[in-house]
């Protein structure tokens, strides 16, 4: 946080995403990342990247909402940074994040854990992990732990009760939050689609 203004004052397009966003909107990260020292600043596309010793230039195209300012930095919203922690690759291309540690980042930022392990946390019945109230659309967010022969029941009370209150629930999974290997440069994340389709079903 301390260098983040004086290199935003050089580059004032820069805006600080991925893991460094990540750090500064205080997501529950696995340990692994918090001791980069990589600070990651994201451009728009039209833009030179960043190329300089202790930095991570990243190209992005910004959509309404998707940066937040204050206090002399720029950072991607939260949506934002949790798709682009989707999208980041090792030098070997593969994904920096398990779906695991997706969903647990995902987890941190919609319950308030207080203390101990998962204390307070809302029933995910009646908490969707995100939700657009104006059209009715809830959407879930399914890890590994769903597979779990109790939590598959639990997740179909769910769907039903929220489909019973007259919602549309889509499910999502890690893959729909990156965009797909068939889909053109520059198409939006999967999830975005399915948002868009059932919008459409709610508008029809």
């Amino acid at each position: 946080m301390a260098r983040l203004p004086t290199v935003m004052f050089v580059r004032p397009d820069a805006v600080a995403s991925h893991v460094t966003a990540a750090i500064l909107l205080d997501f529950r990260l696995p340990f692994r990342p918090r001791v980069d020292q990589i600070i990651h600043l994201s451009v728009s596309s039209s833009a030179n990247p960043l190329r300089v010793r202790g930095f991570a230039g990243h190209l992005f195209r910004a959509g309404p909402g998707e940066v937040w300012t204050g206090g002399g930095v720029s950072v991607t919203s939260p949506a934002r940074t949790l798709v682009d922690l989707a999208a980041m690759k090792t030098a070997r291309r593969r994904n920096v994040f398990t779906d695991d540690e997706l969903v647990a980042v995902v987890d941190g930022i919609i319950n308030e854990h207080q203390t101990g392990f998962h204390k307070g946390t809302l029933a995910q019945r009646s908490k969707p992990a995100l939700a657009d109230p104006v059209h009715r659309i809830s959407l879930q967010i399914e890890g590994a732990h769903h597979d779990q022969r109790g939590q598959r029941v639990r997740d179909i009370e769910r769907q039903r009760a929220t489909e019973a209150a007259g919602w549309i629930e889509i499910r999502v999974v890690a893959a729909d939050l990156v965009t797909g290997s068939n889909d053109p440069p520059g198409a939006p994340p999967r999830l975005v689609r399915l948002v868009r389709e059932a919008r459409a079903r709610v508008l029809s």
